[in-house]
């Protein structure tokens, strides 16, 4: 299942180590793939053996942005069927955010994509959208079912 399904959040963060052990994690070992995900999120980074072998994330000048762009390329590597995106570009601009996802968007064009988001700007690269507002829900206990009225579907 692991490699159908792809999950990120802004929650998603990197081990303490190097670029190349936080790769390896998610399976990615080849020296062009980690130079293609670099080179598409972080622009300014110098591609050198000791950014990317020798010292710890924290440590390279990374923006939140940037990290959050490389961690989604991790996620998407296997090129999974199904990808849940959990509030995944809060860190870019809206324009980066765009820019990113119409990247995404082609590269993983056969993959279903679910994106939460605030960031309505966003809503014209996807199929269908759900609204959900407040004064649609309501508290609920643990052991109660969700019930969401007036869902507004569009596509």
């Amino acid at each position: 299942i692991q490699s159908c399904i792809a999950y990120h959040s802004t929650n998603s963060s990197f081990i303490k180590g190097s670029l190349r052990e936080n790769f390896m994690i998610y399976g990615v070992v080849d020296d062009s793939d980690i130079i293609e995900i670099l080179t598409l999120c972080c622009r300014n980074l110098i591609l050198s053996k000791e950014n990317v072998d020798e010292k710890f994330v924290d440590e390279l000048n990374l923006s939140n942005g940037e990290k959050q762009k490389i961690l989604l390329c991790l996620a998407l590597f296997k090129k999974p069927e199904m990808v849940f995106l959990d509030e995944s570009t809060s860190y870019l601009s809206t324009a980066d955010a765009l820019d990113f996802l119409e990247r995404i968007k082609h590269l993983y064009s056969d993959s279903i994509v679910i994106f939460a988001t605030h960031d309505i700007s966003l809503q014209r690269l996807f199929t269908r959208k759900i609204e959900l507002s407040h004064e649609h829900l309501r508290t609920v206990s643990c052991n109660t079912t969700i019930s969401i009225p007036k869902m507004k579907l569009n596509g």
